[in-house]
């Protein structure tokens, strides 16, 4: 069962958040938060690693290039459960959505480019 932070607090309020953060050390936050952006999968790399990485891609998804800093989250295969990569939530779900199959990802961008060409047709763009 995967504990949403935010319906914790609504629940528990900024006092007992509070308290619960000072009983844990920064890396027990840091692990807990890690473990819920990884949603429980397989893949572990531990904080410097983690951290490491982030530093090497400048905090950026390797997908859309967008700045995340350490909101990255951790790619992986589901098949092998092998690391793959470092992306922004949006990318890493999105690849989810296309059940990493690049052939999908490949119809769904050219379904977008003939969308986006309608629309210059019409001159709505």
């Amino acid at each position: 069962m995967r504990i949403d932070p935010r319906r914790w607090f609504e629940k528990r309020g900024k006092e007992k958040m509070s308290k619960v953060l000072a009983r844990t050390s920064k890396e027990e936050h840091e692990d807990f938060e890690r473990y819920r952006l990884f949603r429980g999968k397989e893949v572990r790399i531990s904080n410097d690693a983690f951290h490491k990485l982030v530093a090497e891609r400048n905090g950026r998804c390797e997908v859309c290039g967008k700045f995340c800093g350490e909101n990255l989250v951790v790619d992986h295969d589901h098949v092998t459960g092998s690391f793959r990569g470092l992306l922004c939530i949006p990318c890493n779900s999105a690849i989810g959505f296309f059940r990493d199959d690049p052939s999908l990802l490949e119809k769904g961008s050219k379904y977008l480019t003939r969308h986006v060409q309608r629309l210059l047709d019409l001159g709505k763009l």
